[in-house]
């Protein structure tokens, strides 16, 4: 999330944990996108400073394996794709920028997780050891900067399972239109309702961004949240601010837009 203008003074990229940053939180073995940690990075200079590489490493009494998979978010946004955890450490790195700071505002970042079954008991976190930028760390930032841990505990979880294929099939020769399905998937939940907080797709395909437009989500056939357009080959939904109950069974989630390119 990006706020303003009170980055603060100084003459280089700052970097603290979040105030709000998860502590003591109760994880649990098997969960999805666990929380572990909040950064903020703020820019006091009058240029925007993109951020490429961001290092870290796994604190507190736990494993490596304990965390199945670890993302980089942006609110109910995915930064990046999965990065693995080894020896402790585990980094996430794009030249053309993990994301951008601008000019006198600041950015936060959040560590989640996929936390494995079987880990009951355990405490975990996260530490910045480096930051790899555009700009300059400020000369009052000293690394590492420690995340709190959380406790793993253990519970009966609602589940989400997307069916292991998705709609429509390959086309090949498919012509400008409105109201195309992209994507469209059959997701069961199981145990209890769960809420729908955000979603996103990536574009893995040769067209640009401006050749799909309108893109629109619909679960169970009712729209939800606004339009939206890929930007950087991704198109997400941000439905925090009133996120939809999904009841337990087969719930069909699809995602349309008009084609007028590509």
């Amino acid at each position: 999330t990006t706020t303003g203008p009170s980055a603060g003074t100084g003459n280089g990229l700052k970097v603290s944990l979040a105030a709000d940053s998860p502590n003591n939180v109760a994880l649990v073995q098997g969960q999805a996108i666990g929380s572990l940690a909040k950064f903020t990075f703020a820019n006091p200079t009058s240029a925007d400073i993109k951020v490429t590489n961001l290092a870290f490493k796994r604190i507190g009494v736990s494993n490596d394996a304990t965390l199945a998979n670890v993302y980089l978010y942006s609110g109910t946004t995915r930064l990046t794709d999965s990065a693995g955890v080894s020896n402790s450490a585990f980094n996430f790195n794009d030249s053309t920028g993990l994301f951008t700071v601008p000019a006198g505002q600041t950015y936060t970042v959040s560590i989640l997780a996929d936390i494995a079954g079987s880990t009951s008991g355990q405490q975990i976190g996260a530490q910045l050891t480096a930051v790899t930028s555009s700009g300059t760390l400020d000369s009052s930032v000293t690394l590492p900067v420690n995340g709190y841990t959380q406790t793993v505990s253990a519970a009966t979880l609602a589940t989400v399972d997307f069916a292991a294929s998705t709609l429509p099939a390959e086309n090949t020769s498919l012509t400008p239109q409105n109201d195309f399905t992209v994507w469209t998937n059959t997701v069961t939940i199981g145990t209890r309702a769960v809420t729908l907080k955000s979603f996103q797709l990536q574009n893995i395909g040769s067209i640009a961004a401006t050749d799909v437009t309108n893109l629109r989500l619909y679960v169970d056939g009712v729209q939800t949240g606004g339009s939206a357009s890929l930007k950087n080959n991704i198109v997400s939904w941000d439905l925090s601010a009133a996120p939809l109950r999904l009841e337990t069974g087969g719930r069909v989630i699809k995602v349309v837009g008009d084609i007028v390119g590509g």
